[in-house]
């Protein structure tokens, strides 16, 4: 069976500015309610996206990907758009320093009882964030 070659164009934008801009083969994006897979020709789609890896397949075969939290994505017209307010390249993220920000959620929810959602949703976004690294670390054989 030949390999799916079809190609579309994708865009990852952050506040900072254009993070990655290229063609790929798929795409999976972390929406709020689940992970959605896009290939070319996919239907329009709109999404509120939530946090977890954001990951590309391109056309030689590599594979790009990041921890996004916050944002939307697009589908329109062959190309994926993707508006995150939190966007990090998965080679920069460090097992340490994702472990220490899910202590320092955890606390915050401890602490602010009269704030829950907003520490729940914060929370909820470190420890993907960490579970993210976690598995990353796994797969490359790489220390913290």
């Amino acid at each position: 069976m030949p390999h799916y070659q079809r190609t579309f164009k994708y865009e990852v934008l952050s506040p900072h500015g254009p993070v990655d801009s290229a063609q790929a083969v798929s795409a999976v994006v972390p929406a709020r309610d689940g992970q959605v897979g896009v290939l070319a020709g996919r239907a329009p789609l709109a999404a509120v996206l939530g946090a977890g890896s954001l990951g590309f397949q391109r056309p030689d075969g590599s594979v790009r990907e990041y921890f996004v939290s916050g944002g939307f994505a697009q589908v329109h017209d062959g190309t994926l758009t993707v508006l995150a307010e939190q966007c990090l390249p998965a080679a920069e993220l460090d097992l340490q320093t994702a472990w220490d920000e899910l202590q320092r959620a955890r606390a915050a929810v401890a602490k602010g009882a009269g704030r829950i959602a907003r520490f729940d949703a914060e929370l909820e976004a470190v420890r993907r964030k960490f579970n993210m690294v976690q598995r990353l670390v796994r797969r490359k054989g790489r220390t913290a």
